[in-house]
């Protein structure tokens, strides 16, 4: 399961959290060129119900917080390779402190649920980050209910389907917060441990492998096949 954030046009400098948009392309290329199956966060949990193993080389595209560069920047890409990804989408920012999503992405214009809603289908799958991107582990148990039930609503309410994946704002979680998850209906949810998911792999505290702005092309294909290469 791969990891991503915002996405640079030319001119902006790439960084952790951000990555040129030409850096993506060649990613999804060699993803194409190296026969991987790309599926949604939703397809790969279908195939855990199921009790079914992903075919070999399956990787599942997942962007963190719903930037506008998500539409503008990743979507023309995805669409050109035929590709779909999973966008946990922020739906109340303008309610949150913007700081707390992460200091060099706190200015970066975000879509929110109605304009989330507006993403074409056949090229990304919505998924929820609560309503505000607060640390839940450091929010009283009312107040953690309320960003993660409220933000499955808004987007259900937008697109219409039921809304089953989630992903923990700054990966930050706890069994009290993966119980409130859970007991919201969702059918699994994302952190960010570094890993490869299994099946024996806990439903609510799914792995995943982050994506950096500065990485090549050669640490990408590495980290395909090895995992965290940072570790």
């Amino acid at each position: 399961m791969l990891g991503y954030h915002a996405f640079a046009t030319r001119g902006e400098r790439p960084s952790r959290y951000i990555v040129p948009e030409r850096r993506f392309a060649r990613q999804l290329w060699w993803l194409a060129r190296a026969g991987y199956n790309v599926v949604t966060f939703g397809e790969y949990l279908e195939l855990r119900a199921d009790y079914r193993l992903p075919p070999p080389k399956t990787v599942v595209l997942t962007i963190d917080d719903g930037y506008v560069d998500t539409a503008t920047v990743a979507g023309p890409i995805l669409r050109r390779f035929g590709f779909r990804a999973t966008v946990f989408v922020v739906t109340a920012p303008s309610e949150g402190r913007r700081a707390e999503v992460v200091a060099a992405l706190a200015h970066r214009p975000m879509l929110g649920a109605e304009e989330a809603g507006l993403l074409p289908r056949d090229t990304f799958e919505l998924g929820s980050h609560t309503r505000t991107h607060p640390d839940l582990t450091a929010l009283s148990a009312p107040d953690a209910r309320r960003e993660i039930r409220e933000s499955k609503l808004e987007l259900e309410r937008v697109i219409g389907i039921p809304i089953t994946g989630f992903a923990y704002p700054f990966g930050a979680s706890s069994e009290t917060v993966r119980e409130l998850v859970e007991d919201a209906e969702y059918l699994a949810a994302r952190g960010t441990r570094p890993g490869r998911n299994r099946p024996a792999t806990e439903p609510f505290d799914l792995r995943w492998l982050e994506v950096r702005g500065t990485d090549s092309i050669l640490r990408f294909a590495a980290m395909l096949v090895a995992g965290d290469t940072r570790r």
